[in-house]
């Protein structure tokens, strides 16, 4: 076994096992990986939901915040920083980006 120094940053075993515990539950939701053969389409959904997360970062805001901007709901916004592409139209992701960054709207690849 491997000893931390006073220094570490890693929490502690106890809250490790309990925030796993809490993910097999069900009660705290991951996001989604893409997977190494994502078709285009897929690619720039997940791009535009990036770009989404980290507004949400760099604002300083919460999703609630975002669903008020972009007028959708709440659990919409949830699925699309969980990014659960599949879930969306490109149209859609790209409607909401136009609104969020009218200025600089492009499409990137992930």
């Amino acid at each position: 076994m491997r000893k931390e120094s006073k220094n570490s940053k890693r929490p502690p075993r106890e809250e490790v096992e309990g925030f796993l515990k809490d993910v097999e539950s069900g009660k705290i939701e991951g996001s989604y990986a893409l997977p190494s053969d994502a078709s285009q389409l897929d690619r720039v959904k997940y791009s535009l939901c990036r770009d989404f997360v980290a507004h949400l970062r760099k604002a300083k805001i919460s999703q609630r915040d975002l669903a008020k901007t972009l007028e959708t709901d709440e659990a919409r916004i949830s699925e699309v920083v969980h990014y659960k592409i599949w879930l969306f139209s490109a149209d859609q992701l790209i409607a909401w980006h136009e609104k969020l960054f009218p200025e600089t709207t492009s499409i990137r690849f992930a």
